[in-house]
């Protein structure tokens, strides 16, 4: 004889879980996530230096505004997600593109026109010494979750680093501007295959929040901060609130391009037929078949197979 649940049971029935709570670990690609992880400073530096490999290490950094104003109420302002600089007045801008962007590469350029520009005195020189245009050196450190297909560039290439520089020789024309562009879909190292930091540090950013615990492979005191910082149990109640918002922006997104991208697959296969029995067209056309039996051969109208054999003309 089976159990009888009364209504009080099943309204006590615990409702399932998400997927941000079964997660031991935050989604580091999550506006949240990117700026709890990398709004530590030890982190920043640590993932800074091993990406930039500078002539002098960063050692410490100080956060600043993420929101920079035009000089006119009328100018477009910027908005990062995180800005530094170090002890030189080195300016060093990261943030996470999560989607692609028409104009993303103007963007950036516009977003480091401010704080080369913001670097110039304001108001009248003090005495008579002016300002020399002297400038300190503007970072622009971009994480992208998806591939930037730039004509010319390597398919299997990850990091991006960009520069000024001449033309025909490469010399570098000035060191005052650099970008780093890092793809993250197209690192697919499994955790047996990490060789250096710099693979361990994109390995966490695309698996942190499937991981249960840290792997035997991910070694360092530094990593060991990065996944104490991200244990989802230590989050406030605050946080919590903000990372599953975070959480469902993010997978709205992440919706909207794989709805996308499966539109433009099929537009591609459906484009590929129409291009194979335009080509049948061609030929049968040219072998004299009227083009009724063209139409009727190939789905497309008289009309259709006409305007075809008019381009190919």
């Amino acid at each position: 004889m089976s159990k009888r649940i009364d209504s009080k049971q099943a309204a006590a029935k615990p409702a399932p879980k998400s997927k941000a709570e079964e997660a031991v670990y935050i989604n580091p690609l999550t506006d949240f996530g990117f700026k709890k992880i990398f709004g530590d400073e030890k982190l920043l530096i640590a993932f800074l230096n091993d990406i930039l490999q500078l002539e002098e290490s960063i050692t410490s950094l100080s956060y600043g505004p993420t929101e920079q104003l035009g000089d006119w109420e009328s100018e477009r302002k910027a908005v990062y997600d995180l800005l530094c600089t170090n002890k030189k007045g080195e300016s060093f801008l990261v943030e996470m593109q999560r989607a692609p962007q028409e104009f993303f590469m103007d963007r950036l350029l516009f977003y480091s026109s401010f704080l080369l520009r913001n670097q110039a005195p304001k108001g009248k020189p003090k005495g008579k010494k002016k300002w020399n245009f002297q400038l300190k050196a503007v970072y622009v450190v971009s994480f992208l979750n998806f591939k930037l297909h730039v004509d010319g560039t390597d398919e299997q290439q990850i990091v991006s680093k960009v520069h000024l520089a001449e033309e025909t020789t490469h010399a570098r024309f000035s060191d005052k501007l650099r970008f780093v562009l890092i793809e993250l879909p197209k690192f697919q190292k499994r955790v047996d295959e990490l060789k250096t930091n710099t693979d361990i540090w994109f390995y966490c950013l695309k698996n942190l929040e499937h991981l249960q615990d840290i792997p035997a492979e991910v070694k360092g005191q530094i990593f060991q901060r990065l996944f104490e910082l991200a244990q989802i149990k230590k989050l406030t109640s605050e946080e919590m609130k903000t990372y599953h918002q975070s959480v469902l922006e993010y997978d709205d997104i992440v919706d909207a391009l794989d709805f996308e991208r499966r539109r433009s697959e099929k537009r591609g296969i459906k484009m590929g037929v129409e291009r194979a029995y335009a080509e049948v067209a061609i030929n049968c056309a040219a072998l004299g078949m009227p083009l009724e039996d063209i139409a009727s051969l190939t789905k497309f109208s008289v009309k259709q197979v006409q305007a075809i054999l008019q381009r190919q003309g």
